[in-house]
């Protein structure tokens, strides 16, 4: 179990609770792997063990044997993140005796996590980190003594040899070069790392819990799971709260803890008690109203595709239609910090320090969205030359979006390389997301407790919200015009992906691909707002020139997954 909050309050009511780690982790032998079949080995050899299918000891010598005589052989895994990623992997080895999993922010395909549309695309926060990074991060195993930095006392590490030490380093430079930070193309490496490959073998149920305001694990991972789960007839539901990269844990409103252990005790403990119907299939928060939603699937069964088609001229701000996009072209160029003379960028974006890089990459959002680096000065008119604005008309009712936006773009580049970027915007006065600590207190057993919070709209207000993003690498087109969406049958990869093209500039080019998904409510009274552009400071690589960008608009268009929306007479 992922959280000591969570051990504490299953132990406490009878059961027992395992912290594995994994291989390379802590004292575990072996090398970090990251996502892929071995782990998936790893996992299984525990729930063996309390099966009594394989042997353990209390060290790599084997001397002393710990036999398994307590267990019911029935076994759950749950972790957030990387544990959560691992209960998954558990999941996929279809060992006997795992009857549940509880993944929360986990990721599916590792692609997902630093790859998006051909195109190197970072998890949120950590612009520039790749796999092998990630791997050198967890092989905590090395740390220390040989001055990998990290938090563990090298004291309480059964040490490697120097001669092991050199062969993960190596290992480790190897994984590097096949992540292939030079095309992003998908590749044999990443689809090791594909869970829905190894699907088939799944025989649990799986609780899937994620933040929909997550940008590390993107929410694109809780939404894949789904369609895995769904392509695969594996039983599922699923927890969707309003916070980030966290646990669905703390989050009151929908009887949490007493759910799960309900969950729990049918699975393992054959308790019949009324789960898992008694379990809503989806809750997911409104992010409009901060109430608790059930709902019967995910996206919702009655979300719609709608066009939104483009439609200005050269340096306008742009509008948008249900008719057909303008015979024109817009252009944009892509310098990477926008708008800004080059003597002027220290002092505006900072010296590079953490903190300045931080305040940089919140200027230029509010540049890119708003029209000035002060979000105050919200300025929509003003000409912003590393972008195009289309805007709706004020809304007349409620607007619902539910699921996987797909953006269609004619462009042209004067450059063979880049990205080519899309935003969705909320324009209007939007509360930020925060909480009240402490609502309800959970009993935790001997005598300790924890508080529940529940998700709240503060004070705090914005003139506006980036609902979501998505890019490509122009060096990706996609003629087929599918996304992830379309490609069940081969394990939701678009050919696209692994499909690097030598372009020409000044030729178009057709790109379709995906915004991350989402669930969101635009008020009536807002506006709608896409957003094309470049590079993105967030997530994709920084250009190493300037990219003049030509869109075609009578070619170009945004499908928004709409939940009883009424299409305009216009």
């Amino acid at each position: 179990l992922g959280t000591t909050n969570w051990k504490q309050y299953f132990i406490s009511r009878g059961y027992a609770v395992i912290k594995v780690n994994t291989m390379g982790d802590f004292n575990s032998e072996g090398l970090i792997t990251v996502g892929d079949y071995n782990e998936a080995l790893a996992m299984a050899s525990v729930v063996d063990w309390l099966n009594g299918r394989v042997k353990a000891f209390t060290n790599p010598d084997g001397k002393v044997e710990v036999k398994c005589d307590w267990s019911n052989g029935k076994a759950a895994f749950n972790g957030t993140s990387y544990p959560g990623q691992l209960s998954l992997m558990a999941a996929m080895s279809g060992v006997e005796g795992l009857e549940t999993i509880i993944p929360e922010a986990a990721p599916i395909n590792w692609y997902d996590y630093y790859r998006a549309g051909g195109s190197v695309w970072a998890p949120g926060g950590y612009q520039g980190e790749d796999l092998a990074a990630h791997m050198v991060y967890c092989q905590t195993r090395q740390q220390d003594k040989y001055g990998w930095g990290g938090s563990v006392s090298a004291e309480s590490l059964t040490k490697p040899t120097l001669e092991t030490h050199n062969f993960i380093v190596e290992y480790i430079e190897d994984m590097r070069l096949l992540e292939d930070r030079t095309t992003g193309d998908y590749s044999s490496y990443w689809d090791a790392r594909n869970k829905a490959i190894f699907a088939d073998d799944v025989d649990c149920s799986i609780l899937i819990t994620h933040g929909l305001n997550d940008w590390n694990v993107k929410f694109k991972h809780a939404a894949l799971l789904v369609e895995i789960c769904k392509e695969n007839n594996i039983p599922w539901k699923a927890i969707f709260h309003s916070g980030a990269h966290s646990s669905a844990l703390g989050y009151d409103g929908i009887d949490i803890y007493d759910k799960l252990q309900g969950w729990l005790d049918y699975y393992l403990l054959d308790i019949e008690n009324g789960m898992p119907d008694a379990m809503p299939n989806v809750s997911i928060v409104n992010n409009a109203t901060m109430e608790w939603e059930e709902y019967d699937t995910w996206p919702q069964e009655d979300n719609d595709y709608t066009t939104f088609y483009l439609n200005g001229e050269e340096g306008e701000v742009g509008y948008l239609s249900h008719g057909a996009g303008s015979e024109t072209e817009v252009s944009f160029v892509d310098e990477f910090i926008p708008s800004v003379p080059a003597e002027d960028r220290v002092d505006v974006f900072g010296a590079l320090g953490a903190g300045d890089r931080a305040a940089g990459l919140t200027q230029w959002e509010n540049l890119i969205v708003g029209g000035d680096v002060d979000q105050a000065k919200l300025d929509l008119t003003k000409d912003v030359t590393d972008r195009v604005l289309f805007l709706s008309a004020p809304l007349e009712e409620d607007m619902r979006i539910s699921g996987t936006t797909r953006a269609s773009l004619m462009a042209k580049m004067d450059q063979a390389g880049g990205a080519l970027s899309v935003m969705l915007v909320d324009y209007g006065t939007v509360n930020s997301i925060g909480s009240i600590r402490n609502n309800t207190t959970i009993e935790l057993g001997n005598g300790s407790t924890t508080g529940l919070r529940l998700p709240v709209l503060s004070d705090t207000t914005a003139p506006f919200k980036i609902i979501t993003r998505g890019s490509v690498d122009v060096q990706n087109p996609n003629k087929s015009g599918e996304i992830w969406l379309d490609c069940a049958d081969t394990n939701f990869v678009p050919a696209y992906w692994y499909q690097t093209t030598a372009i020409q500039a000044g030729q178009y080019y057709p790109y379709v691909f995906d915004l991350m998904p989402t669930e969101y409510e635009i008020k009536a009274g807002h506006r709608l707002g896409i957003i094309v552009y470049g590079s993105d400071a967030r997530y994709t690589t920084r250009p190493f020139n300037p990219t003049n960008f030509t869109i075609d608009l009578s070619e170009s268009s945004i499908d928004l997954p709409l939940v009883g929306y009424t299409v305009p007479l216009e």
